[in-house]
């Protein structure tokens, strides 16, 4: 009687299941690996598409006032904007070099994203430049946008 097929079976599913428990887990772990990832880059894209829209925001709203008023040629943010929380922006206005011969203003606004920098080394926005801009250490994440503006003629 010993030689019964239920005996012969008893231990095996009990290690079929954990093979299959290992198995599984083993299948996973590498999946949680690429989810992280893949929400990391979801939330980088998040806030490049946020610095995207502020930086044309303020370019919007500074070609509409130097194109208005030919005093409002200057590097100050426009009233009314607010950079949010986290990010930093300058505003450059200066002399268009190209083409000669016409009187064009190059408008530049910079947006850094200071998310992943040391809440010691974050500003509140508005602020000159870092001392440098270039390094993505000390800038963190940064959009550029630039464009020409022809400021209205004096004399009209």
């Amino acid at each position: 009687m010993s030689d019964s097929p239920v005996r012969k079976e008893k231990g095996s599913i009990l290690a079929e299941a954990l093979i299959a428990l290992l198995l599984l887990g083993l299948i996973a772990l590498p999946l949680y690996g690429v989810m992280t990832v893949a929400e990391r880059l979801e939330r980088r894209s998040e806030r490049f598409a946020q610095m995207l829209a502020l930086a044309q925001q303020v370019l919007e709203v500074k070609r509409a006032l130097i194109k208005g008023d030919p005093t409002q040629v200057d590097s100050r943010l426009p009233a009314g904007i607010t950079i949010p929380e986290g990010f930093r922006c300058v505003l450059t206005v200066g002399d268009a070099t190209d083409p000669p011969g016409l009187r064009l203003k190059e408008v530049a606004v910079t947006i850094w994203d200071q998310a992943m920098l040391p809440p010691e080394a974050r500003s509140d926005g508005a602020e000159p430049p870092l001392s440098s801009p270039a390094t993505p250490v000390a800038a963190g994440a940064k959009c550029v946008l630039v464009t020409l503006v022809a400021p209205p003629d004096r004399e009209r």
